[in-house]
């Protein structure tokens, strides 16, 4: 699998092809709701697609206090599975991200 070189969004609109892969990436995380909000970069492959968007992070903390945070994702959607998150960082590292205290508004 050859992949392009990631590609700079003009605009941080984000697509349909990229919101329906975010969408199937946490489709199943517990409590996971909301939508990215600008799409960063993408490159695609013949049996792939990946995109990286900023979205906002809502986590409850162990006294059951909700945070608002932003994250960057990176989603990849291959051409015969699921989408998957590749990977998820903060943009600040007080809360940990973990598929028990993930939910995305």
């Amino acid at each position: 699998m050859m992949l392009e070189a990631w590609e700079i969004c003009e605009r941080p609109e984000v697509t349909v092809a990229a919101l329906a892969a975010f969408e199937e990436a946490r489709d199943g995380l517990e409590g996971a709701i909301g939508e990215p909000f600008a799409l960063l970069a993408q490159r695609h492959s013949a049996d792939s697609d990946e995109y990286r968007m900023l979205f906002k992070a809502l986590y409850r903390k162990s006294n059951n206090e909700m945070v608002m945070r932003y994250e960057l994702a990176e989603v990849v959607k291959h051409a015969t599975g699921k989408a998957k998150f590749k990977m998820i960082a903060g943009l600040d590292d007080e809360y940990a991200v973990t598929s028990d205290n993930l939910t995305i508004n």
